[in-house]
């Protein structure tokens, strides 16, 4: 996966404030327990993931919606489990819109660690990592611009060099052998 574009790092900086704001007062209103503790929450959780669809990342937003799945009422005590997992999903997703717009990768399987742990915390047995990871179909193997077409003996010379650096790197440990594979 490349960089997020220019459109969504300002999109995620733009709402990265409010986000914040709301999942931390979600996280705070379902710590304190109480009657209205889920309802409170699940307010804050609903401001936040309007703001995160501005923003329109799927992973994003599939993390922000099992952010939302673990807000339940919860009897005189609420689970301690889901509230933790609460936070750290908080956490997570805010780590991941920062190193965005930072202009880290878009890797949106850097969340799976705290996607999984809220998913077990609401019971799911066996949590999927294909939820996290949407990526271009659409895009074909001949839809980049920049790539240049090889004739018959271009590509046969591109394969000696790879195979050559390959096998020198494998039998040798010579990092040159590296070099050559990444330049054929």
């Amino acid at each position: 996966m490349s960089a997020a574009s220019p459109v969504m790092i300002q999109s995620l900086a733009t709402v990265r404030e409010s986000v914040r704001e709301a999942l931390q007062a979600a996280g705070a209103a379902l710590a304190a327990g109480g009657n209205d503790a889920a309802a409170n929450s699940q307010g804050f959780w609903r401001s936040a993931h309007a703001a995160m669809q501005v923003v329109n990342h799927r992973a994003l937003l599939q993390f922000s919606g099992e952010l939302g799945a673990l807000i339940s009422p919860a009897p005189a005590g609420a689970d301690t489990a889901q509230t933790a997992a609460f936070a750290n999903g908080v956490e997570s997703l805010l780590a991941c819109m920062n190193a965005l717009i930072a202009g880290q990768r878009d890797q949106p399987m850097r969340l799976w660690p705290a996607y999984e742990a809220m998913q077990r915390a609401r019971g799911v047995e066996q949590p999927n990592q294909g939820e996290l990871f949407f990526p271009d179909l659409t895009a074909g193997p001949g839809d980049n611009p920049a790539a240049t077409a090889l004739n018959a003996d271009e590509l046969r010379g591109a394969r000696r060099v790879l195979e050559a650096g390959l096998l020198q790197w494998l039998r040798k440990g010579d990092i040159a052998g590296l070099k050559q594979v990444a330049a054929a």
